[in-house]
């Protein structure tokens, strides 16, 4: 990728600048105060990280110490309505115990728990891309290029029906209400009860550019709703190997921004709110 000067790079992303929430940690060791800022990011071993307003990051939460192996955490979701911290799993780093389930993540501890009734379907799962809240709680996930709903009281999940090829990155707008997927290197709304796709359209790259005739990728987004502004992690290259980098998406017209550089691992995103 040919990227921007130095002098393009320095900008904010929209991350806050104040901390919003403290939680006591002793998944990294040790019992500590921690601030967390807003926006997480999660890679192929399921660790969690806090990304930082100059897109460098830090390990917030070591899922290593759970009795779960829950492999790659290629979705992940802070449900504001229970305050809950879930995870997807599945993707190329070969499958975990339970590829293609949901997790809770305990931010205290770092055990990852597995909920059995979303689980029940995990044959069908085999690899949750990503996972969004509607404004009515209410989680949708994507995988094997369908759409699904989870009720977050129950875990139940349902089949809506297909949706768009090579589906990766999913999250609503700000207001909850519209529900945007990627398709390979293009951008589409999906219908919240058929996973009937509309193109947006192709993704178009503000202030650098990716490699001729390479497939990227969107592997995440999340939206800040406090900001309005949607964040993205980009693979570029025809494997899930990377590089890969932080970007902030327009969802009105699939216009990307470079942020910074991202570990070739790092495959979730959301937001505290």
């Amino acid at each position: 990728m040919r990227k921007p000067d130095q002098a393009t790079k320095k900008f904010s992303w929209g991350l806050p600048a104040i901390i919003i929430l403290a939680l006591t940690l002793t998944a990294c060791g040790g019992s500590s105060t921690s601030s967390i800022p807003s926006l997480y990011t999660s890679d192929w071993t399921g660790d969690i990280y806090v990304v930082n307003a100059n897109g460098s990051t830090t390990l917030l939460i070591n899922t290593n110490v759970s009795s779960v192996d829950m492999g790659n955490a290629s979705g992940l979701l802070y449900h504001s309505g229970t305050g809950r911290l879930y995870a997807g799993t599945g993707g190329p780093n070969g499958a975990p115990n339970c590829n293609g389930c949901v997790y809770i993540i305990n931010t205290d501890t770092g055990v990852a728990t597995e909920q059995s009734s979303a689980s029940l379907i995990t044959a069908a799962f085999y690899n949750i891309q990503d996972m969004a809240e509607r404004n009515d709680g209410t989680i949708f996930l994507t995988a094997n290029d369908a759409l699904w709903s989870m009720d977050p009281s129950t875990h139940e999940v349902t089949n809506l029906g297909s949706a768009p090829c090579c589906g990766m990155g999913m999250t609503f707008d700000a207001a909850g209400t519209t529900l945007y997927e990627t398709g390979g290197n293009e951008l589409f709304t999906l219908n919240q009860t058929t996973g009937a796709s509309t193109l947006v359209g192709a993704f178009n790259y503000i202030g650098f550019s990716v490699v001729p005739s390479f497939k990227e990728s969107m592997v995440a987004m999340a939206t800040d709703v406090s900001t309005g502004l949607t964040h993205g992690i980009l693979n570029e290259g025809s494997s899930g190997a990377g590089p890969r980098y932080f970007v902030t998406i327009d969802l009105t017209n699939a216009d990307v921004t470079y942020v910074a550089d991202a570990a070739n691992d790092q495959d979730g995103l959301t937001f505290v709110p």
